[in-house]
């Protein structure tokens, strides 16, 4: 079949003319009905029933139809600004709660004892500062006046130093100086052989001395406290006896001094003879025993000896290949998490690229972390960029714990080669045998202990020899401290009868913290001996060695320059130590004077300072705290709680708690570019919500957003209104949806008529108006109108009489309609 053939039309020339002809009919005749309508429908209508109505005044507004949901008038998404465990929750979603109520925290004893310590540090400032601005003390001016009796002892031992000077040394003082040549040589080679302890690593013995210094710091630590505490429950009966027995004792001392005086001025007695008798014994016995360390150590170490050490390298071997598998790994997470950093920070500069951090350089400074912070903070952040802003804090922070670790893995790489090269510099040094260092040590120790054996004998010969003159000004000058002492301890009884005072509590609170700083130290040298040494350690090991050996060469020095005869340096440098001596007791009499007249305003100043500052790290270690807690910022509800006690939480993107205020509902809308400029703040408007239906809720514009959304092409602004809840009305729940009008412009008091009282006749506007007993035409001109009213300019006047249609009402047994909104929305 040819489909060509088949659907071939004939064409006839006037079948196009002819339907031309009839469109054009057909148009002509719609024209012509609906002109007929426009100008002559009051001709044509059917009659209906009309009313008469006064022509009044009324209020015609222009009004913008718009539609939104409600939602809270403040709603807050509330994170922690730290990481930690969830210590506490209090709160339950549907809770109400009032500002500043605590919503969560997490564990924070730490934060609580910083916080505690800084109070401590303030409480000690303000004790310091009250004592100060007190003035000095009974017992400060006691030990001013001891510090002048000390300075008066110094200058009698320099006169009597210069003296002996010039006489010459004595036989004593040679073998005095002989020996503290020897002891120097020692204590270099002892220091030798602690730097190879060190090499070697801790013994038992030294470790159990650490544990032993940890626990004595600990005791400290715990009877600062306690002295304290019995510091301020006030003096006991106890303390008032232990201080009538340190004046019983300072009597007693005083009484030993003057004893001691009048001994040195009679004959040695025989207890004296046998005293000294006993210490030439003993340094027989310490030169007996370093003979036998040097006949030890000439024997050489054992099989098991260097088992143990054999096995010791080992064990080195071991801990270098753990050491550089963890910094490997190390460096791994630091590739890893400075892609992550770098990450975030295109992140937040895409959505935030005005930021001055931006492009972002790793890590982040300290300076930049703050400001990050600090927008976290400002309400009036974007809330867009909170999540961005925790991701760069937190990758930049794991950044930052990276880059220790790598520093950490290196640092104890170290110290597994260093304790490899120590294992194998002991198992050479076992395997050869002692050094010439060694027994070099040996033999110096035997030979400082023959030394000592000379010292007792010179002593117990000098003593058997009579009174030197020396002995009996030492003598007198202890009479003086010990009386000295008495004055002082009788000052701290009735220091101690009167109560403690500011400044009482400040001395036990500086004791506690030193004690405390002691624990530490000692924990801290716990775990380093414990840790194996460092390059720290050997540095101070040589600067050991160093100062060992300087003190060698100044004790033969001095062993050198007192064989020779006193040159004249000497003798100046003795004169001017005697000087020195008359000027230190000046200065100890100055303080005198200046402790009886009291505080100066530069001390007063410092002070005050010092208590300022502790003020501030009181309220830096608060600010802490309350970063580890969520705080109500207003009075609402809680919607919604994502986390639970006991697990850890921080800055991240999902809310811990959300908090809104369900009773202040705000009307959230969107309108077109078109219709933003006709918006006004403070223009009123009524919704109806599709949940609440019957109900109209009236709102007032209270925000106009400035920033604009497109979506497809269309542009679109923010606009909020404040709902007004009328009495015994639903109120509505953040999310319902609702149609309705925003009033934008307002004619009030005008002359106005309803609109169905206007109809047209030919090209004008007229209303039927009553005159006497006729009804006439009356053309009028009309201004603004709504679905209420038309405003008339021209034509009536307030009081004139229309006649208008009368509305249409449904049967008498019809329910009301729903309330509508002006444009008939429901």
């Amino acid at each position: 079949m040819n489909l060509e053939e088949e659907l071939a039309i004939e064409v006839n020339p006037w079948r196009g003319r002819l339907i031309t002809l009839g469109v054009l009919v057909g148009i002509a005749a719609v024209i012509g009905v609906a002109v007929f309508a426009f100008f002559f429908r009051d001709e044509s209508e059917t009659t209906r029933a009309t009313e008469d109505l006064v022509v009044g005044r009324a209020t015609i507004n222009a009004n913008l139809i718009v539609s939104g949901v409600a939602e809270a008038q403040l709603i807050s998404n509330l994170t922690f600004r730290t990481s930690g465990r969830v210590g506490n929750l209090a709160v339950s979603v549907g809770d109400e709660v009032e500002e500043g109520d605590i919503l969560a925290s997490l564990e924070s004893d730490e934060l609580d004892n910083a916080i505690a310590a800084a109070q401590a540090l303030l409480a000690a400032s303000q004790a310091r500062l009250a004592l100060l601005l007190e003035g000095a003390t009974d017992a400060e001016l006691a030990a001013a006046t001891q510090n002048v009796v000390s300075a008066e002892v110094a200058l009698d031992n320099a006169q009597r130093d210069l003296g002996v000077l010039l006489e010459g040394p004595s036989q004593t003082q040679l073998t005095a100086d002989e020996q503290s040549v020897v002891t120097a040589e020692a204590a270099l080679n002892q220091a030798n052989r602690d730097r190879q302890s060190l090499i070697d690593g801790p013994t038992p013995p030294q470790i159990a001395s650490a544990n032993q210094v940890v626990i004595s710091a600990q005791a400290a630590l715990d009877q600062a406290m306690r002295d304290r505490q019995s510091l301020i429950d006030g003096a006991t009966v106890a303390q008032i006896a232990q201080a009538d027995q340190n004046v019983a004792s300072a009597q007693a001392g005083l009484n030993l001094a003057e004893r001691s005086l009048q001994n040195i001025m009679d004959s040695p007695t025989d207890a004296q003879v046998a005293a000294a008798q006993q210490s030439v014994a003993a340094a027989e016995a310490s030169l007996a025993s370093a003979r036998a360390s040097l006949d030890r150590l000439e024997a050489g170490p054992d099989d098991a000896v260097i088992i143990a050490a054999e096995a010791q390298v080992t064990a080195a071997e071991q801990g270098v290949a753990s050491a550089e598998v963890a910094q490997d790994s190390a460096d791994a997470n630091v590739t890893v998490a400075e892609a992550a950093v770098l990450g975030a920070g295109f992140a937040y500069c895409a959505l935030n690229p005005g930021d001055s951090i931006c492009p972002v350089d790793v890590p982040l400074s300290t300076g930049e972390v703050d400001d990050l912070l600090d927008l976290l903070s400002d309400p009036g952040t974007d809330p867009g960029l909170i999540t961005p802003i925790n991701t760069l804090i937190q990758t930049n922070s794991v950044f930052l714990s990276a880059l220790n670790a790598v520093d950490t893995a290196e640092l104890a790489l170290e110290s597994a080669e260093a304790s490899l090269e120590a294992a194998e510099a002991n198992l050479d040094a076992l395997t050869d045998g002692p050094s010439d260092q060694e027994i070099n040590a040996a033999e110096a120790a035997v030979t400082a202990a023959e030394g000592g054996l000379t010292l007792a004998e010179l002593t117990l010969d000098e003593l058997l020899d009579g009174i030197d003159p020396d002995d009996i000004a030492s003598a007198e000058d202890s009479v003086v401290t010990a009386q000295a002492a008495l004055a002082a301890a009788i000052t701290s009884r009735a220091d101690l009868l009167d109560g403690p005072d500011a400044g009482d509590i400040a001395r036990v609170d500086g004791a506690i913290l030193t004690a405390r700083a002691v624990l530490d130290t000692a924990v801290a040298n716990q775990e380093d001996l414990l840790e194996g040494p460092d390059d720290d350690d050997f540095a101070r090991a040589d600067d050991q060695i160093r100062s060992a050996r300087a003190a060698l060469n100044a004790a033969q020095a001095r062993r050198d320059d007192l064989l020779d005869d006193p040159e004249s340096d000497d003798v100046d440098k003795s004169e001017n130590t005697e000087l020195i001596a008359e000027a230190a007791v000046g200065a100890a009499r100055a303080v005198l004077v200046e402790t009886e007249r009291g505080p100066r305003q530069t001390q007063i100043a410092q002070e005050q300072a010092n208590v300022r500052s502790s003020r501030l790290q009181v309220e830096a270690a608060q600010i802490l705290k309350r970063n580890a807690q969520i705080i109500s910022p207003f009075n609402g509800t809680v919607a919604a709680v994502n986390i639970s006690l006991g697990e850890f939480a921080g800055t991240a993107a999902e809310p811990a708690i959300v908090l809104l205020t369900p009773d202040a509902v705000v009307f959230e809308m969107n309108i077109g570019e078109t219709d933003y400029p006709q918006v006004q703040l403070d223009q009123t408007g009524v919704a109806l919500f599709d949940a609440l239906p019957g109900q109209p809720y009236p709102f007032r514009v209270i925000e106009i957003g400035l920033s604009p959304v497109s979506n497809q092409g269309v542009v679109t602004y923010p606009i909020t209104g404040a709902i007004i809840v009328l009495p015994d009305a639903p109120r509505p729940a953040p999310g319902m949806s609702a149609n309705g009008q925003i009033v934008t412009d307002s004619k009030v008091d005008v002359v106005a008529v309803p609109p169905r009282a206007i109809r047209r006749s030919g090209g004008n506007q007229v209303v039927e108006v009553r005159r006497g007993d006729s009804v006439v035409e009356q053309i009028v001109t009309t201004g603004a109108s709504d679905n209420f009213n038309v405003e008339i300019l021209e034509g009536l006047v307030e009081g004139d009489i229309i006649v208008v249609p009368s509305l249409i009402t449904g049967r008498s047994g019809d329910e009301a309609p729903d309330p509508t909104l002006p444009s008939r929305i429901r």
